[in-house]
């Protein structure tokens, strides 16, 4: 048994899992209907919106955890009801050792070690990839590598690079090469590698399903905005589409095999929905705006099942356990 302040910062722990896993359960709820809402949006408000959802169980969990705390430090409240509603908590001055609170602890943190480690090794066979890269490549901006395989990609988190094969650049026009290094400077200009880092950590503890569907709809929403980002530092919308046609069919005839689809840093030229990134570049009407005061409502939702729902998951597992 653990008595005084490390029990209320172990139970404070609890809370912070039960919220998390709470904000999973809702967060992997709204996916679904958010992202397909949200498809016909603009690039720049679907992002936002994929930025929430990775978030959200993070965010949920701390502000319970932190909520908790405050209540606890709270000078004003006495010891018997320094608990609110939020968090009737029996016994936050104890903690026992050999309950199913431990079980739930010593398991979160199997889990997030594990997730950790595997992410740890996703980013250093990226880094790997990125130095044989730069190693390889023989000429500056753009970073030209000698191979047939068609390819263009960005790559690197903290200082990234483009590179472009041979056999794409010797199958290329001139124009539609130019096309290809403004979308790919577009990527480095947005710090893409480092954002799509950060994303994937933040989305590697939903359902493999969940999270999928999240990776995909945020690298296309990426693409299509270092896209627009390359037309507005002077590419053509036009050839810009027919360039992404024109590459995916070199890709699919030489079978070429983009890293950049499994890698954690890496943003490939044609990586994702080459069709839907085409018609997003040659549709002249205004995409509609995403309504926002839904997405608030919907994941301030989220947030408060967080907090009020600690409650009744704690003693609902209580009375199975009979702790």
């Amino acid at each position: 048994m653990i008595f005084g302040q490390p029990a209320v910062y172990l139970n404070a722990l609890m809370v912070m899992m039960l919220a998390f896993v709470i904000g999973l359960a809702g967060g992997s709820m709204l996916a679904g209907y958010l992202t397909r809402k949200a498809v016909a949006f603009t690039a720049r408000h679907r992002a936002l919106l994929l930025w929430k959802l990775a978030g959200l169980p993070f965010a949920g969990a701390a502000i319970a955890m932190l909520l908790m705390l405050a209540l606890n430090y709270s000078a004003a409240a006495s010891i018997q009801n320094r608990n609110s509603l939020l968090f009737h908590w029996h016994h936050p001055y104890h903690f026992e050792l050999s309950s199913w609170h431990s079980l739930v602890l010593m398991a979160g943190a199997v889990l997030f070690i594990a997730v950790a480690a595997n992410a740890w090794l996703k980013i250093h066979k990226s880094r790997a990839c990125a130095q044989l890269l730069k190693s390889l490549a023989q000429d500056d901006k753009p970073y030209l590598l000698d191979t047939r395989e068609p390819a263009a990609l960005t790559i690197g988190f903290i200082h990234p690079r483009f590179y472009i094969t041979r056999g794409l650049a010797g199958a290329l026009e001139q124009k539609e090469l130019e096309q290809v290094i403004r979308h790919e400077q577009a990527h480095i200009a947005r710090k893409d590698p480092l954002k799509k880092l950060v994303f994937n950590l933040l989305t590697v503890f939903y359902p493999a399903r969940v999270a999928t569907r999240l990776r995909k709809m945020m690298a296309l929403s990426r693409e299509q905005m270092a896209d627009e980002l390359a037309i507005r530092n002077g590419g053509d919308r036009f050839l810009l589409a027919e360039t992404l046609l024109k590459t995916t069919k070199l890709c699919r005839a030489a079978n070429a095999d983009d890293e950049s689809r499994q890698s954690f840093v890496a943003c490939g030229l044609v990586s994702n929905d080459v069709e839907s990134r085409v018609r997003y570049l040659l549709q002249q009407q205004e995409h509609p705006r995403f309504s926002w005061r839904v997405s608030l409502l919907a994941v301030s939702a989220v947030l408060a099942s967080c907090l009020f729902g600690v409650d009744v998951l704690h003693h609902a597992v209580e009375q199975v356990f009979h702790h």
